[in-house]
């Protein structure tokens, strides 16, 4: 080995381009990119300052989340749940394992349940009712129906 010549070479004036560790710490614990993150979102959230977490991100190369996961957030805020799956196995979580049998039962969940409220909400509709309940209609005039 003392001849590869793959080997970097340590002798002056050699360029070698160094990747800063993955993994950071006293004992080397610590995802690099997910301490870098989270310095992020606490100069931004917390201390208010966003121009510095701007800046660690243009020093580091570190956006503080991936572009999949603002668009998992977007698709679950507008309830777009068919892209929710395609969005999960961009961000590394494996169809079969319990994370992602977990995180795709979650997504299904609220689905569902927004698919049920809005059946609610047209029921309602349909009885001439808004969305206050015959019970909120009771207390708010002190009589019983």
């Amino acid at each position: 080995m003392l001849n590869d010549p793959a080997a970097p070479s340590s002798a002056p004036g050699a360029a070698v381009a160094a990747q800063p560790p993955s993994l950071v710490g006293p004992r080397g614990w610590i995802d690099r990119t997910e301490l870098i993150r989270l310095l992020q979102q606490a100069l931004s959230d917390d201390l208010g300052l966003e121009p510095v977490a701007r800046a660690l991100a243009a020093a580091t190369g570190v956006e503080r989340e991936p572009a999949a996961a603002s668009g998992l957030r977007e698709c679950v805020s507008r309830g777009e749940w068919n892209q929710v799956p395609a969005l999960f196995a961009e961000l590394g979580i494996p169809r079969e394992s319990s994370v992602g049998r977990a995180a795709r039962f979650v997504a299904y969940r609220e689905a569902y349940l927004e698919v049920r409220e809005r059946g609610r909400e047209k029921k309602r509709r349909r009885k001439g009712m808004h969305a206050s309940s015959s019970f909120d209609d009771e207390r708010d005039t002190g009589e019983e129906r």
